[in-house]
């Protein structure tokens, strides 16, 4: 049986310490970080339209990937890292972004070493893209940037909201994922629905968050609009069977679908404009028939 090793006690503190002393990390109040490092997707995406490219040492490996990211064009000429903290603290840099719930030890590790670190939580609301936004722009000096996005989501709700009333038919959407989970009140995609004049299928069950959905659930409430995004996935799992299972295709024959990416909603992001602009577009349709 190995012994508990006593970091307090060992040489690795002072190390540590004089790492992080050669390194540089702090900066001053007034100034705005030059070096920024981002470990986690839903930062990443937010700092390569943020930033300056000369800002940006390095993303996480996930921004270069066209079937996670909103920017793996942006990406793609931008070093990678996978979130460790001995390749992140080899870039020097005066800032990293992080996401709430990955890289855990990385996190920590860094900040004991004086490293400045910004955590930010998957955006899960349009008020939180937008908060996300400018704490990022605030941060690294694009706050005027950050401002101009966020009209623009502001300009594109108030938009979508000026044609849809009170008193229009409530259609019925349900998104239907990996593992059958589908989206109720608490997620973007549910309020993007929402906001585009339909009823998400998981609010009409009192289920919020992702929750799972049978098969005989979806076909007894039959949705007036499916998505099925995670249809997009071509190599095949066992999460994705049920996607493929007959009474979907069925259903799928007789409902109107749509596959929205889920890409363009698991962080947030201007990527939802042309989300709820599909959306809006697909009801209209369905109520013209």
């Amino acid at each position: 049986m190995r012994g508990r090793f006593d970091f307090k006690n060992s040489w690795l503190p002072a190390l540590c310490t004089a790492i992080a002393i050669f390194c540089g990390a702090a900066y001053g109040e007034d100034d705005k970080p030059a070096r920024i490092v981002s470990i986690n997707l839903c930062t990443d995406q937010m700092l390569l339209e943020l930033a300056r490219p000369e800002q940006i040492l390095s993303v996480s490996f996930l921004a270069a990937d066209p079937i996670s990211s909103t920017v793996a064009d942006k990406a793609a000429t931008i070093p990678t890292n996978r979130g460790g903290a001995e390749e992140i603290l080899a870039l020097d840099p005066d800032l990293v972004l992080a996401g709430s719930f990955t890289t855990r030890q990385t996190v920590r590790l860094l900040r004991n070493l004086g490293i400045p670190v910004a955590e930010f939580a998957p955006a899960q609301s349009i008020a939180a893209v937008k908060e996300n936004y400018k704490e990022i722009g605030d941060l690294i000096g694009a706050a005027g940037k950050a401002e101009a996005f966020n009209k623009r989501i502001d300009d594109a709700v108030a938009h979508v909201a000026s044609t849809t009333t009170e008193n229009d038919p409530k259609l019925v959407f349900a998104d239907y994922g990996v593992n059958g989970f589908t989206s109720g009140k608490g997620s973007l995609i549910a309020e993007l629905a929402t906001l585009a004049g339909f009823t998400p299928l998981a609010d009409a069950l009192a289920l919020k968050g992702a929750r799972r959905l049978s098969i005989e659930q979806l076909l007894h409430h039959r949705p007036d609009l499916l998505d099925l995004g995670a249809a997009s996935y071509a190599a095949p799992a066992l999460s994705t069977d049920a996607l493929r299972h007959p009474a979907l295709a069925y259903l799928t024959d007789v409902t109107p679908t749509v596959s929205i990416p889920s890409r363009l909603t698991s962080c947030g992001g201007l990527s939802v404009l042309p989300v709820l602009e599909l959306l809006v577009e697909k009801r209209g349709e369905i109520l013209a028939q």
